[in-house]
């Protein structure tokens, strides 16, 4: 799968783009965190933290890195670390280009979620796929019990759509088609959950896209 960097080097890394990078990245990730100018004592807190799944560990760095970095977290500066840590393949992957951004097939319901036939402003636009972002890295961190309590606090959604959903994957997609899908919303069930790190991003998006 190929990474496209939208408009140019200059554009921050999606979520998304990240959590599918994860997948390609395998027990050198240490290199590639100190190309990424990640601290020893950030390196360190994720091997302990996570030290039961590689996998995660990878993850955690790279949204370590997205974080710190805010908008200059960016494609050209995600490239330039891969190449230094000699991840030549997955550089070249980064090279910008006026695509879509790619994903995962597990995720792709998310994407369904924007009505391709609807005309927005550019701007509009940016902002609902920095949205999805977000949903696709809350999803992950949501677990079975998170979810159902956060079902349970949609009456909006019919009771036989309420028991088909196990994921949080499916649960946004019946809280966009029941019109309740915001923001606003899903901070206040992860205030009510305590997921700090998940509301965290949400707050971040919230900043920077409508401060």
């Amino acid at each position: 799968m190929a990474y496209f960097g939208g408009d140019g080097n200059k554009d921050p890394v999606p979520m998304g783009i990240l959590l599918d990078l994860s997948r390609k990245i395998t027990g050198e990730w240490k290199n590639i965190a100190r190309c990424l100018e990640l601290s020893e004592g950030t390196i360190n807190h994720i091997s302990v933290d996570q030290s039961n799944n590689v996998q995660e560990q990878i993850y955690q760095m790279l949204v370590s890195w997205k974080q710190s970095k805010g908008q200059l977290a960016t494609y050209g500066v995600l490239s330039q670390a891969l190449r230094q840590a000699s991840r030549h393949d997955l550089a070249d992957a980064m090279t910008p280009c006026h695509q879509k951004v790619a994903v995962y097939p597990e995720d792709a319901k998310l994407f369904l979620m924007i009505d391709q036939n609807r005309q927005e402003p550019a701007s509009d636009s940016s902002k609902e796929e920095a949205f999805r972002s977000v949903l696709v890295d809350i999803a992950r961190t949501l677990r079975t019990k998170d979810v159902r309590w956060m079902v349970f606090q949609c009456p909006q959604i019919p009771p036989s759509d309420q028991e088909s959903i196990e994921d949080a994957v499916r649960l946004f997609d019946e809280m966009k088609r029941y019109g309740i899908l915001s923001v606003e919303r899903l901070e206040d069930l992860l205030g009510k959950l305590k997921l700090t790190e998940s509301l965290s991003l949400l707050q971040d998006f919230k900043r920077r896209h409508d401060g």
